[in-house]
């Protein structure tokens, strides 16, 4: 950091002595001279612009304390000199710029410049396409458009200006290898300092305060330094990065502000460094990219994760900042236990999927959380109460959001705008200005009957009826009419009182793993209940019941294991592979009352055995590491399978080959062909899907049956998709192993089955 900006100070002075250099080296025809501007000395100008005109490039032209309304031209190399910065004013009555520097070499210091134009690039000091020039020790104020702005111009500095109450404050516009130096940028209508298509500028030791919308912007520019400032108070954020790479980023003191990223493409997100010398609040800031596996430390002033995944940020108190957490092209991570407030954004991603974020606090920042073109995110058990918007979806796509209160949002509980296929239920909406906003007609906004829908306090129907669709007679907790949302959005079993009432929160089940030496375990993993926080709740513990076939109730569930108030791990010994048994778990928290609250979802350990040949198989439950040779490790086999509908091609690995080949990841959708080399069992353990979507494009498709639902038939796949022709597995079957399945033929979990359909479609597959 010292070596850092010990290099920086050389190359600013070697840049300021260059410039005397050049105006003292001039021929003698030409020696520089000095004009005087105001002032009582006889033959001095009472215009800047006249002495401008009649300069010789080299010379410098001293102005002294007063106010001159005119508009001043630079069009030679000369240096311009005020008297005092404070009392030597320049005003341009409204209009234009007030000083135009169109001249390579040129310095201006010591002014006040005011009162410009409000339009084009109308400024206080413009900069024009030029390079090796000076702004140093100036008040840009009240100049209502561009404070300082430096357009298509080179190497240039600036130093210990005063730019406020200006539209904004400090700009480069297609500028590079500019020097903006212990500047105060404060109190102005937009940016502070603002870049926007400039690379490789060194912004150092500003002082950034209470500006409208961003401290530090960098917009579409690269590889530029922002560094040792103090950054406070400003409207929006701290230091924004938009669509910019490779931003060097330290030593920055951030107060009630911090850093936002934006960009959709990778390299806008995973190219910066950032360091934690970083600090917002007197904490660090945290910049994680391209990381696999690990857990944000504690006390952070914020956290950005770039391309991270697995990542574990988990107790942390977010608040007065920019952004608590951020994620950008960021995927399995786990965001529990948090407190985020008084921020623009409580939790923010962009560009990420598979994410869990659970048990967060979010109350007074302008978005609880944002969801910004992501997709397949589980939000879960969150309280958003008091911002502007609790939960915010933007081109957003398949998330699960559940079991959440929105509360005394100033303008939307949940505001859904450009997404799709995402699902809202068991959520407590209430006194929120508005409840909800969906412009789309594929989200769902219920778990279907009798699971529910969400509870809206502001509901105004009755609960008279039952069934699913209301029409029986006696009440069942679901209101009998939809809560409408939009015109093509709504809730179709509102509940009429909030769900968990005098209850604990439910767990939530992370994952499950077959662990142990020979993998004869199975490890449970689960975020703990909303309620069971340190210092809060009423949480005595946690019980976990097993069962060796599915119920989506858990019905018939034997008790295996009580545990204490924050566990969120157990391990059953003995029950994976060797076990012939099929396990099914259910957790659920216990309160002080021996009131119980299980997880709505549900782990399990899955086994079929295989005998030595071809086997068409599938994965019934859903894999925290899809990577093929986990997933199939207890395995014996050779070579893999599956086919890829749209590209109408095989992938396929080959264990005894050097280079593999193309099939690297398997999931819960997929069929596979394996060619087992020794009788094995199939031993997976994970989470059992409680829907999955299954694509299906025109022609065969081979697919899983992520389904323990052991009646279903051939009869109702066809029913349910069109489906023209269904094959599955045998043995005997000449030359394929395959045959036509009948109609009354079931389907079974861990099976593959070729399915044929005549147009794009989605198969629609329930746990049971």
């Amino acid at each position: 950091m010292k070596a850092n900006r010990a290099a920086l100070t050389v190359s600013v002075l070697v840049l300021l002595s260059t410039f005397h250099l050049v105006l003292s080296f001039m021929p003698e025809n030409v020696r520089a001279t000095t004009l005087y501007v105001g002032g009582v000395g006889p033959g001095n100008y009472t215009s800047i612009q006249d002495a401008i005109d009649d300069a010789s490039p080299g010379d410098t032209i001293f102005v002294y304390n007063g106010t001159y309304r005119e508009h001043v031209g630079v069009y030679k190399p000369l240096s311009l000199i005020g008297e005092h910065r404070n009392t030597t004013i320049i005003d341009g009555d409204g209009w234009g710029d007030v000083v135009y520097v169109i001249s390579d070499w040129v310095n201006v210091t010591g002014f006040t410049v005011t009162n410009g134009g409000f339009s084009g690039s109308d400024s206080g000091i413009e900069l024009f396409q030029v390079q090796k020039c000076s702004v140093s020790n100036n008040r840009a104020l009240a100049t209502d458009l561009w404070g300082i702005y430096l357009y298509n111009s080179h190497n240039n500095i600036v130093a210990n200006n005063t730019v406020s109450d200006n539209w904004y404050g400090i700009t480069l516009w297609a500028s590079r290898g500019n020097i903006v130096t212990n500047n105060n940028a404060s109190n102005n209508f937009d940016d502070g300092i603002r870049l926007y298509s400039s690379d490789g500028n060194v912004i150092e030791n500003n002082t950034v305060l209470n500006n409208s919308a961003v401290g530090i912007s960098l917009s579409s520019s690269d590889v530029n330094v922002v560094t040792g400032n103090t950054v406070r108070d400003n409207g929006e954020f701290g230091i924004f990065l938009g669509s910019s790479r490779s931003a060097v980023i330290t030593g920055n003191l951030m107060e009630n502000d911090g850093i936002f990223i934006d960009g959709g493409f990778l390299e806008r997100w995973n190219t910066h460094t950032i360091d934690t010398s970083n600090t917002v609040n007197g904490k660090p800031v945290y910049y994680w990219r391209n990381v696999t596996g690990g857990k944000v430390p504690s006390n952070a002033g914020e956290v950005i994760l770039a391309n991270c995944t697995n990542v574990v940020v988990e107790s942390q108190d977010f608040h007065n900042g920019s952004v608590g957490i951020e994620l950008g092209f960021s995927s399995n991570n786990s965001i529990t236990n948090i407190t985020a407030r008084n921020n623009v954004y409580g939790i923010y991603l962009s560009h990420s999927l598979d994410n869990t974020i659970l048990n967060i606090t979010a109350w007074n920042n302008t978005y609880g959380t944002s969801l910004f073109w992501a997709g397949n995110n589980t939000v879960v058990s969150n309280n958003f109460s008091y911002n502007e918007y609790g939960i915010h979806l933007y081109r957003s796509y398949s998330n699960i959001i559940t079991d959440n209160t929105a509360s005394s949002n100033i303008e939307y509980g949940a505001h859904l705008s450009f997404s799709d296929f995402n699902r809202i239920y068991h959520n407590c909406f209430t006194d929120n200005a508005r409840q909800a906003y969906d412009e789309a007609q594929t989200n769902q906004w219920d778990d279907g009957y009798p699971s529910g829908g969400n509870y809206w306090n502001n509901y105004s129907g009755i609960d008279e009826k039952s069934g699913p669709r209301q029409d029986f007679p006696g009440s069942d907790g679901i209101g009998d009419e939809p809560f409408i949302i939009g015109s093509d959005s709504r809730d179709r079993y509102p509940l009429m009182t909030p769900l968990g009432i005098g209850l604990p929160r439910p767990p939530w089940i992370l994952h499950s793993l077959l662990s142990g030496k020979d993998r004869e375990n199975v490890t449970l993993v689960w975020a703990l209940s909303s309620d069971d926080r340190v210092g809060f709740g009423n949480v005595m513990g946690y019980r976990i019941y097993r069962n060796t076939t599915y119920d989506s109730f858990g019905l018939g569930y034997g008790l295996i294991a009580s545990l204490p108030r924050r566990t969120s791990e157990h391990v059953d010994t003995s029950a994976g592979e060797g076990d012939p048994n099929n396990h099914f778990y259910e957790i659920c928290v216990v309160d002080v009352n021996n009131n119980t609250s299980c997880a709505t979802n549900q782990a399990a350990k899955f086994t079929r055995p295989l005998p030595g040949g071809p086997n068409l198989v599938s994965i019934p439950l859903v894999q925290t590491n899809e990577s093929i040779q986990i997933v199939l490790q207890t395995l014996s086999f050779g070579n893999a399978w599956a086919y890829d509908p749209i590209n109408q091609e095989w992938e396929s690995l080959m264990k005894s080959k050097p280079y593999g080949g193309k099939l690297e990841r398997v999931n819960h959708t997929m069929g596979i062909w394996v060619n087992v080399t020794k009788d094995s069992n199939l031993t997976v353990a994970g989470v059992v899907p409680t829907q999955t979507l299954i694509d299906l494009s025109e022609g065969w498709n081979l697919v899983g049956y992520p389904s323990f639902n052991l009646t279903f038939t051939v009869s109702d796949l066809k029913a349910g998709i069109a489906a023209t022709r269904v094959e599955g597995f045998d043995i005997i079957s000449s030359p394929y192993h395959l045959r036509k399945l009948n109609d009354v033929d079931t389907l079974q979990a861990g099976y593959g089955y070729w399915v044929g359909v005549e147009v794009d479609t989605v198969w629609t597959v329930e746990a049971a």
